[in-house]
C-alpha cells in the first residue's frame, strides 16, 4: 500500500467523532489528515441494511457490529454475558443506524464545570461546538399536524452531521402520545433540545460517511486507511507523535500484514470510543499501573478505571397496528425506502423522567437512604466528586433519572422475544441515566477485541430499584385504554405476571 507516513493529524477511528473531525480539519487544504479505521468502508456496499435508516434492528450482530460483551462477574447480572452493540467501519456506530443525537439539560452540562472541575465545559460553551458539528435538514413537521415536532434552526449550524426530523410517523404514535399524556407525559414539540420532558420523536443524526466525507473524498490532504487495527501510540517525551497499526487487508491476502507506523507532526487524536480509547491508552503506557500490560513502560500515571454505561431493561409487546415488522414484504419494500417512506428515517419515541414521575415516594426515600451510606470505598464509583453529584441528583426533583424509548418493531436479540411471523411488535428500552454501578475495562491479549470489560451492571441496589420502577411504569403506560384497546398492545416479555427484581433483571 502506498501512502505518506507523515501527516499533520492522525485520527484513530473513523467513527462518529473521527469522521466529523476529519471533515472539519480537511477544509484547511494546508494540513494533512490520516484516519485509521479498523473496519471497512461500506459506502459502496451492496448490502442495503447498512444504508437504510429504518433497518436499524437488522444490523445487530452483522459484520459491521463489533459487539462488545461484558464479562460475567459480580453483580446482579453476573450469570449472563451482556451484549453492547458497537459499529465497526467507516462511520462507526452510526452504521447501525440508530442515529440518535440528543442534547442534555443545562444542569448536566454545567455540572461538568461546577462539580467535576471542567471549567470550560458549560451549557454556555457547548452550543458553539454543536453548531460546528451539526446541521438541520428536512425541517418539516413529523407525523400529523396534531403532534408536530418543531426544531429551532438556530440551535444548529453548518457542520457535517445532518440532523433530520423524522418524515414518517407509525400508526401507533397517536395512541402512544395519548397514553403518555394520561400518565403525566404530554407531547413535547421541542424534545431533544435539552428540554427533554414529556414524549417526542427524536431527530435522526446521520453521520454516514457517504454524506459527511463525500465533499472530502479524493481530497489530496485526506488519507483514509480502512481495516487498520491501531496499536500503541508512540511518544517523544510525553507527547504522542505516531501510531503503530496492523494492516488487515494485507493480512487477509497473505502478502504481509506486518506492523506499520504513521507519524503526526501536530496531534494524534484518539476517537476510538468508550471502550477502545482506554485500551489504546493502556497499551501505550497511559493509565494506572495495574491496567498497563506487562512489559509496557508507564508514561503517564492516570489512576482510576471505572467505566459507566447506561444499563437498559427491555420490554416487548404485541400490537394490532402496523409496525416496522411488516415492512419486509417485497411488494412494498422498495417504495418504503424512499424519502418519505417508513424506512427513510429511524423513528423512535423518547421520554426523560425525574424520579417523581415514575417512582413511589417511599421507594425514592429508600434509595436516598441507601445513597447516604455510599462512599468510594463501598461503591464502584471511584471519583468522590462524581459520587457526591449522583447522590445530590437523587434529591433533585428535576434531574432526569430514566430514559424511556419506545421502538415500533420487534427485538430479535431479546431472549423469549422471538418474532412470530405475521405478528407486529413494539418494544420499550428503559435506560438508567446515572448508574451507581460501574466497573473496569482493561487491555487484554486474550480478551475479545483485545479487551476485558466488566461494567458490574446492576451491581448496586439503587440501580435495580430505579429500573424496576421503570418497568412498572411501562406497564402502567401500556395498560392505558389508548394502548390496550386502541392499539391492541399486550405485554410479551416480561409477561403480565408479578414483577420482581429478578424479572426486571432479565
Amino acid at each position: 500500500m502506498a501512502f505518506s507516513l507523515l501527516f499533520d493529524y492522525v485520527i484513530i477511528s473513523g467513527g462518529t467523532a473521527g469522521v466529523a473531525l476529519a471533515a472539519r480539519l480537511a477544509e484547511d487544504t494546508s494540513v494533512s489528515i490520516c484516519i485509521l479505521e479498523a473496519g471497512k468502508d461500506y459506502a459502496d456496499s451492496e448490502n442495503e441494511d447498512v444504508k437504510i435508516p429504518g433497518k436499524y434492528m437488522a444490523n445487530l450482530g452483522r459484520e459491521w457490529d463489533e459487539g462488545i460483551f461484558n464479562v460475567p462477574k459480580a453483580g446482579a447480572a453476573s450469570d449472563r454475558v451482556l451484549y453492547n452493540p458497537r459499529g465497526k467501519g467507516l462511520g462507526g456506530s452510526s452504521l447501525l443506524n440508530f442515529m440518535q443525537l440528543i442534547r442534555a439539560p443545562v444542569s448536566e452540562y454545567d455540572a461538568l464545570a461546577a462539580s467535576l472541575g471542567a471549567t470550560d465545559w458549560t451549557a454556555a460553551e457547548f452550543p458553539k461546538y454543536f453548531k460546528k458539528s451539526q446541521h438541520l435538514t428536512k425541517n418539516q413537521p413529523a407525523g400529523n399536524q396534531v403532534h408536530p415536532l418543531t426544531s429551532d434552526p438556530a440551535l444548529y449550524g453548518s457542520g457535517p452531521i445532518p440532523n433530520t426530523v423524522p418524515v414518517y410517523t407509525p400508526d401507533i404514535a397517536t395512541h402512544y402520545y395519548t397514553a403518555c399524556k394520561a400518565v403525566g407525559m404530554p407531547f413535547n414539540p421541542v424534545g431533544g433540545s435539552g428540554n427533554n420532558g414529556g414524549v417526542w420523536p427524536a431527530l435522526a443524526a446521520n453521520i454516514q460517511p457517504t454524506e459527511c466525507l463525500a465533499p472530502m473524498r479524493g481530497a489530496k490532504n485526506l488519507t483514509v486507511i480502512t481495516e487498520a487495527h491501531a496499536g500503541r501510540n508512540l511518544f517523544t517525551g510525553s507527547r504522542a507523535t505516531g501510531v503503530q497499526f496492523q494492516d488487515q487487508k494485507e493480512s487477509a491476502t497473505g502478502t504481509s500484514g506486518e506492523g506499520r507506523t504513521v507519524h503526526a507532526k501536530r496531534e494524534v487524536v484518539l476517537c476510538a470510543g468508550v471502550f477502545h480509547t482506554p485500551r489504546l491508552l493502556e497499551i501505550s503506557g497511559i493509565g494506572g499501573r495495574a491496567y498497563i500490560p506487562d512489559g509496557v513502560p508507564q508514561i503517564v500515571d492516570l489512576p482510576g478505571n471505572a467505566t459507566e454505561d447506561h444499563p437498559s431493561v427491555l420490554c416487548l409487546c404485541e400490537t394490532s397496528l402496523d409496525s416496522y415488522d411488516v415492512l419486509e414484504d417485497p411488494r412494498h419494500y422498495r417504495a418504503r425506502t424512499k424519502d418519505t417512506g417508513p424506512l427513510s428515517t429511524a423513528t423512535l419515541f423518547y421520554s426523560y423522567l425525574p424520579l417523581k414521575a415514575f417512582m413511589d415516594p417511599t421507594k425514592i426515600t429508600e434509595i436516598q437512604r441507601l445513597a447516604q451510606h455510599a462512599a468510594v470505598q463501598n461503591t464502584d464509583i471511584t471519583s468522590p466528586r462524581t459520587l457526591e453529584l449522583f447522590k445530590k441528583w437523587l434529591h433533585d426533583e428535576e434531574t432526569y433519572q430514566l430514559e424511556l424509548i419506545m421502538v415500533p418493531m420487534g427485538l430479535p436479540i431479546l431472549p423469549g422475544g422471538e418474532a412470530v411471523p405475521g405478528k407486529r411488535y413494539i418494544f420499550f428500552s428503559i435506560v438508567l441515566m446515572h448508574p451507581f454501578s460501574c466497573g473496569p475495562e482493561r487491555a487484554s491479549p486474550t480478551g475479545a477485541h483485545g479487551l476485558e470489560v466488566d461494567l458490574a451492571l446492576l451491581g448496586n441496589a439503587i440501580d435495580v430499584q430505579i429500573l424496576t420502577a421503570g418497568v412498572q411504569f411501562v406497564r402502567k403506560v401500556i395498560e392505558q385504554d389508548a394502548m390496550k384497546t386502541g392499539a391492541g398492545v399486550r405485554a410479551v416479555v416480561p409477561g403480565p405476571g408479578p414483577l420482581d427484581t429478578e424479572t426486571a433483571d432479565a
